[in-house]
């Protein structure tokens, strides 16, 4: 089968995941390919060409060939590990530090472990389906180093940092809309005091988190009223007000108009507007 783009990186075929054994501790010879070794749970210390480095939840390497390894587990805290071996060459692998630790895991854990299923194909798979597994697998591991090098660089650079801060708490917030986390909640989430995490978020957003707050929650209301048979009482409810009345009025401040009349006007014909 023919694939429209080429595959730049390819499977060693050597990739999984393990908990570490108890007196676990790992000399692998002098590697052959790259490997990425991601830390899934536990603890634990990686000494890379005579560097050490701490091993915890959230830390990935990229150990490339030549490297020397040596890595040990708390044995209180014993490693879970993914690692995924891959062809490639030094103008296609990003220059990374040694580890780069990512605070946000779902989307890395999800990627890698689908990886892992793209490096185990069918013993029946026909050649069409191992070609478009290889694409696949070097598209998402592409996908992961591009998102290593972006962490490496939120990590070096304050500003970069800050505004991948300030992303994940707009993000938080537009997650739980009916439910508005409190100051001190989304301080907690950004690791930042709620006095510093309001400053940083006005000098980003041009907004305060307790303005963005309720203006995310009229966004989410207009939207019901243009798309749901709910009335304004259910949207108000479903949105989290207690009071149809407070939540009439903030409605007006932001939108410019009572709900009824924005429901009104968005249902009307675009030839009548």
């Amino acid at each position: 089968m023919d694939l429209p783009f080429a595959v730049p990186l390819a499977s060693s075929r050597h990739s999984g995941k393990a908990r570490c054994e108890k007196g676990w501790n790992w000399r692998p010879q002098p590697l052959t390919d790259y490997d990425l070794w991601y830390v899934v749970s536990g603890e634990g210390e990686v000494n890379l060409n005579g560097q050490r480095h701490a091993a915890y939840a959230g830390c990935c390497f990229l150990f490339r060939p030549g490297d020397r390894i040596e890595a040990v587990q708390d044995e209180n805290h014993r490693l879970t590990v993914i690692f995924i071996h891959f062809q490639g060459t030094p103008e296609q692998v990003p220059a990374l530090p040694p580890c780069v630790h990512l605070t946000d895991t779902a989307w890395p854990e999800t990627l890698l472990h689908r990886l892992i299923v793209l490096d185990d194909p069918q013993p029946a798979a026909t050649s069409a389906a191992l070609d478009m597994d290889a694409a696949e697998f070097a598209i998402l591991l592409q996908a992961m180093l591009t998102m290593l090098a972006r962490a490496a660089f939120i990590e070096q650079d304050p500003s970069a940092k800050h505004h991948a801060v300030v992303r994940r708490i707009v993000r938080h917030i537009k997650e739980h809309v009916a439910s508005p986390p409190s100051h001190e909640q989304l301080a907690d989430l950004s690791g930042l005091s709620a006095r510093y995490l309001n400053i940083l978020f006005k000098q980003q957003t041009g907004l305060s988190l307790k303005t963005f707050i309720a203006k995310t929650r009229i966004e989410r209301a207009c939207h019901l009223l243009a798309e749901s048979t709910l009335n304004v009482s259910q949207i108000a409810d479903t949105l989290g007000y207690s009071d149809i009345y407070f939540f009439s009025k903030q409605f007006k401040q932001f939108a410019g108009q009572s709900p009824s009349q924005y429901r009104a006007r968005a249902l009307e014909p675009r030839s009548h507007r």
